[in-house]
């Protein structure tokens, strides 16, 4: 064999190799490009879920707030038995006296609850669509009208802590703009 064809052959060889390189790039690249695309279908999936996780805590956390409320709230009507503060005994009003801090602490934790799933709202942690859907009428209740239970904690606006509370509200209800 000749120097001529001892490079041709050896020429050849590097293209064969260099074509099998080419089609193992091209098929192990197209392999890792499915598997990207299934590893963001199964993140996307792991996010919906989360994200449904966190709707829900939101709503126990919600119902339970509104629950011990409640509670507190017919504890009290049982001792007052619609009766005005001035026709409460000294013992009714000794009785009372500690299921209305409760009361107002429990209101708070209410609030408390809205203003985490307003805030997760903002975030978009959580799917802004529903979450709207599902509160916007509890929301508006909150605030309208003023001189309901919630008034000392949201009103005025300037001097309510509920911030993420009143963001919502307003993005919701500015008729002006919507």
């Amino acid at each position: 064999m000749s120097t001529e064809q001892v490079a041709g052959l050896i020429a050849g060889i590097a293209a064969f190799i260099s074509l099998l390189a080419l089609g193992f790039s091209i098929y192990f690249s197209r392999k890792a490009s499915s598997s990207a695309n299934e590893a963001n279908q199964q993140a996307r999936i792991a996010n919906d879920v989360a994200m449904g996780q966190a709707e829900n805590d939101l709503r126990r956390d919600i119902a339970n707030s509104k629950i011990r409320y409640e509670d507190i709230c017919a504890e009290a009507e049982g001792i007052t038995q619609g009766k005005s503060p001035q026709e409460l005994t000294p013992e009714e009003r000794k009785q009372l006296a500690p299921k209305l801090k409760r009361m107002k602490s429990y209101l708070e934790e209410y609030l408390n609850a809205y203003e985490n799933a307003c805030s997760k709202y903002l975030d978009k942690k959580i799917d802004t669509t529903r979450f709207k859907k599902s509160y916007v009428s509890e929301i508006r209740n909150l605030f309208e009208p003023p001189t309901n239970a919630f008034k000392d904690f949201l009103h005025p606006e300037g001097t309510s802590r509920f911030k993420a509370l009143w963001k919502v509200y307003k993005e919701w209800n500015d008729l002006e703009n919507n």
